[in-house]
This record gives structure tokens, sequence and C-alpha cells, in this order.
């Protein structure tokens, strides 16, 4: 039996030592090279299924200017290339995902291009600079238009190294593709203290006016248990802009530049010349709600996606956190929430001059608005929804798009709560029902609507 055990042992040293010869060969080998070398190493497919070959070339290190960036805030053009991209985002999985806008029929392959930082980095990648093949997921909601927003997914040498910046570039090692990318959400941020309930808003654009209306969403969504709201910015006018100012001073806002209309204009749609709109699905909506969803991943536990005319409302609880206790947990991902269409009266307080306080009341939408329309509609057409961001990945406009392994959506029965969606356009007078849901909120939402515009304006007055 000993002699068994030694036989053994002596097989298991000689496979170290081959293996220790065959690693110190390699490295040798790289070392005295000094030129770009393509390793061939497995990376996790993106499905989380299956494993994929990539390949992973080390560029030279004159090549390497290793650019310190960050987070620009504004859409950036791959060179060479019908992309743009916005964002990029380490996950957990060890990849890098980039927030991208890409033509349709531009199927012609990208790169992904990684700085490193030298200094502490595993040998494989001591140069600084790395490339690797990117992977195209398109997430499908394009109305028809050339362009559409994508994910590109840019998989990481099997080491513990995570890029501080990332570029997409159509050839290898291209150390000026015309943008450069700060990586976001790395571990240091992994473990920051996170708000029950966030909220992203979509893009306010057309120089955006809207006062009460504004002040009125952000207060009763605060009134429901919301600690912190997204606004996604393409164009605001002065008020409007000085009231978001005073939320962000307070920590209750954060705004996103989102300079989408400088890279994608108008454009002619085949067949009506005259409808000239944007080349991307309102102003990039779902490239909006997905960064947003990456982007404060670990600092909310619960993330809601949806437009500024809409507020997801429990019938009979006060908040949100009473109505979430009413829902299933377990492998539970996102909560749909059907839609209903309410009518909306037209907005008076546009500026800040003369008396707006009589007008007040008479603009305020949720408890002026009562008449809904008769019809929900069917889950997964118009829904929206509030997510868990650890567990979905990607996003559509009316429903989470991808989990997880193992989790799944929850469709929340109408007679908990709903989607309130303020909209005259789809609204019929004669198919509707009265609807007093929200008047239960309404002393404490005039008090603060009334409360926050009578300090902006002492503010903005000077």
């Amino acid at each position: 039996m000993t002699l068994l055990v030694r036989m053994l042992a002596m097989r298991r040293a000689k496979r170290l030592l081959l293996a220790g010869i065959v690693c110190f060969v390699i490295v040798y080998a790289w070392r005295a090279s000094g030129k770009r070398k393509v390793v061939r190493w497995r990376g996790l497919a993106f499905n989380q299924q299956e494993m994929v070959d990539a390949d992973m070339v080390i560029c030279d290190s004159n090549d390497a200017k290793q650019p310190r960036v960050r987070d620009q805030q504004k859409w950036q053009d791959v060179k060479g290339r019908d992309t743009i991209v916005f964002s990029a985002y380490y996950e957990k999985s060890h990849f890098v995902r980039i927030v991208a806008n890409s033509r349709r029929d531009d199927s012609r392959p990208l790169l992904c291009v990684m700085w490193f930082e030298t200094a502490g980095s595993s040998w494989a990648i001591r140069e600084g600079v790395v490339t690797v093949l990117a992977q195209a997921d398109e997430i499908p909601f394009h109305h028809e238009r050339p362009w559409t927003s994508f994910y590109y997914i840019c998989p990481l040498p099997l080491t513990p190294d995570i890029p501080y910046a990332i570029s997409l570039a159509a050839t290898s090692c291209d150390t000026a593709p015309g943008n450069v990318l700060a990586v976001l959400n790395t571990p240091d941020v992994w473990r920051r203290t996170k708000v029950m309930f966030g909220l992203c808003f979509p893009m306010i654009m057309n120089d955006f006016s809207d006062i009460v209306p504004l002040v009125e969403t952000l207060e009763m969504h605060r009134i429901l248990g919301v600690e912190k709201v997204v606004v996604y910015n393409v164009s605001m006018g002065k008020a409007a802009e000085s009231l978001i100012r005073e939320y962000q001073t307070e920590g209750f806002v954060d705004v996103v530049q989102w300079n989408i209309m400088d890279k994608l204009t108008t454009w002619t749609h085949p067949g009506t010349p005259r409808d000239s709109r944007l080349q991307i699905h309102y102003a990039g909506q779902v490239s909006c709600m997905n960064d947003c969803l990456h982007r404060y991943r670990h600092d909310f536990r619960y993330t809601a996606l949806y437009d500024m005319d809409e507020i997801i409302v429990p019938n009979h609880q006060a908040t949100w956190n009473e109505m979430l206790a009413l829902f299933p947990k377990d492998y539970i991902g996102a909560y749909l929430f059907r839609n209903s269409f309410f009518g909306r009266v037209d907005t008076r307080v546009t500026s800040m001059d003369g008396d707006y306080c009589p007008l007040v009341k008479s603009d305020m939408q949720f408890t002026n608005n009562l008449a809904r329309s008769v019809k929900f509609f069917p889950p997964y057409r118009r829904t929206k929804s509030i997510v868990d961001p650890q567990v979905v990945t990607k996003v559509g406009i009316h429903f989470a798009r991808d989990y997880v392994l193992g989790f799944t959506d929850y469709v929340v029965p109408v007679e908990i709560a709903y989607l309130h969606h303020y909209n005259s356009k789809n609204f019929k007078p004669r198919e509707s029902v009265s609807d007093n849901t929200l008047l239960k909120h309404k002393n404490e939402l005039l008090r603060a609507v009334y409360d926050k515009l009578r300090c902006w304006k002492s503010k903005y007055d000077k």
C-alpha cells in the first residue's frame, strides 16, 4: 500500500514539473519577443450557457498611450463605423458592457481596445493595452428607424485585472479610435449603501418647461417612497433647469447629460418624404433606460423605469414599500404594471413671470385628472416595470428582456396597483370611469408642491 502511494505521488510530481516547464517556455518566449502576440483563451459566453473562444491581442508597448478619463456623459463616435458609444460598465462575470447605438445595416465587426494599469498588472497584460473581438447584442426596439440600440460585450482576460478605460475600434490595437470610455461599476462601488427605490426618467427634451407637472411628479414619487430620481437631459428651459438644480442640491435628483441630438439628426423615412424624424426611436430611449439600469445598479435596490407622464400607484397602500410586501419575491426579477390612460390638462405655468400661484392648483395633473380609460392593456403591452437591477441585465421600453438564469417577471394584478398614464392623445372620454385613487394623497401633495415652488421661487427671483 505504501509503495502504491509513493508511485502515485511521483506521477503527480512529474506532471507538475512538466506543466511548470511548459509555462516557463511560454513566458520566456513572450517576454523575449517584444512584439504583439495572439493568445488563445476561453472566455465566458454572455448567454451564460456555454463557453466561446476569443482572440486576445496584446498590443505593442509603443501603442499604449493610456488615456486618463472620467465619465464624460456624451456620445462619442467610433472611427470608421456607423456606431456611437456612451458608457461602459464592468460586470461581475468579468466582462465589460458598452452602451451604444449602431446603424442596423452595419454588421461589420468591432473590437474592444482596453487600457490597463501597468503597475501591478499580471504579466500577460503588462504592456497596458489589450484588444479583443466585441460581441454585438442588439436591444430590439427600433420602430423601423435606421439606428438601434446595442450592447457591445468585451470579454476580459482570465486574470484579476480590470481595465480603467475602454474603446470600440474598427482595427486591432487602434489607440486613437475616436472614443474613450471610463469603465464604471468596478468592485470599489459594489458595497455602496443602496436606496430602496430609484426611478429612471428617460429624456427631458424640447426645451422642457412644464414647471408645475415637473414638481408635482417629483413630489408625488417622493411621497410614494422613491429616494432618488435620475433625469436624462437633452434640453430644458431656464426655469425647469433651475428647479432641477434645486432638487440636485438636496440629493433627490441626479442629472445625466444626453447629447444624442448632436449625433443622430433627422432623416426622411422611405415612402413618406415629408416625415423627417430622428434616426433612432425617441432619442435613444432604449439606450437611455439600459444605461440607467447599469449606472445605478449598485445604488438602487429596485429601479423603476418609465416616462414623466406615467406613475405607478398602489390602489390601497400608501407607499411602494407597502405595495411590494404583497408581491412574491423568490426568483422574481421584475414587477410589471399594466397600463391605463388618463386624460391630461394643458399646463399653463411655463415661466416665473407674474403671479403663478392661482394657476398651480388647476395645473395639477394627478388631483385634477380623475377620468381613466375602462381598458387596461394586457401584460407586456404598454406595461412598465420596477426591476431588481442585480438580476435584470437588459430592458426594453415595456418589460425586462434578459435576466440572470432562473429569474422571471411577475405581472401585478390591477386590483393591487397599475400604471397611471396621463396622455390625452390615447384617452377616450366616452370609454372612461372616475378613478379617485390619488386623492388620498391630495393634501400632502399640494403642501409639498406649494412649499417647493415657494422656496425655489424666492431663490429664482434673486
